[in-house]
């Protein structure tokens, strides 16, 4: 039965590993609202169906603006239904918040890096990479 709890509590403890998380910077510091206000034009997304990927390169046109009232329009889709709502920052944490279809909100949190021009979002909860690179424009 020791063997057992032993053997338990060292799988939670693996289980809640940052390794997952390996795309955001060492030297990644707290990161402010102010520091992502402008235009960022999606360059290259990283995204692992399982298994190591590359960077691919994006072309699509893709934008997010955030602007200093904290509001923030992400055209994905060519100018075609963006996203729009308000953003927060929290140490390198970003959240997105934007009217759901039904009358309600949806809050998307994402992990957030930001070295000069470049700006990197992972989604939380991707078990391999799943990181999109803005550079500001």
């Amino acid at each position: 039965m020791r063997f057992l709890a032993i053997i338990s509590i060292a799988f939670v403890l693996a289980c809640n590993s940052d390794d997952s998380f390996s795309d955001l910077p060492e030297n990644a510091e707290d990161i402010k609202s102010s520091e992502l206000v402008g235009k960022w034009v999606l360059e290259a997304t990283r995204i692992s169906p399982g298994g190591v990927v590359d960077w691919t390169e994006d072309n699509s046109g893709s934008n997010i603006i955030f602007d200093l009232n904290r509001s923030f329009i992400w055209d994905y889709n060519n100018g075609t239904d963006p996203l729009e709502g308000t953003f927060a920052v929290e140490d390198n944490l970003l959240s997105l918040t934007y009217p759901d279809n039904l009358g309600g909100e949806i809050e998307r949190q994402y992990y957030l890096s930001i070295e000069g021009s470049i700006f990197q979002i992972n989604y939380i909860g991707c078990i391999e990479s799943c990181t999109l690179q803005f550079r500001r424009q």
